[in-house]
């Protein structure tokens, strides 16, 4: 819902996709292992698709942010091993 809100309120796809890969990586101090995906490297994927997936996030003592098209998870591998698939 996060990255959908982003895209709502602007942010490009590169830049949404870069805060919650590579910057969350590096501010653990772990970006030789994560964050990235390269030739040889530990990889868990999510492939997610920006389609007809209706978010609303409503709070009482701020603005409304909905829209009808938002990101969804269609594919989820982790230690090699598809552990989601819609």
């Amino acid at each position: 819902m996060c990255m959908s809100i982003a895209r709502t309120a602007g942010m490009n796809e590169e830049d949404i996709f870069r805060l919650v890969t590579s910057n969350p990586a590096k501010t653990l101090g772990k970006e030789n292992e994560w964050g990235y995906l390269y030739v040889g490297r530990c990889a868990d994927i999510a492939v997610l698709e920006y389609a007809n997936e209706r978010f609303d996030r409503t709070n009482k003592t701020g603005p409304q942010i909905n829209n009808e098209k938002g990101y969804r998870c269609v594919l989820t591998i982790a230690d090699g091993k598809v552990v989601y698939k819609d």
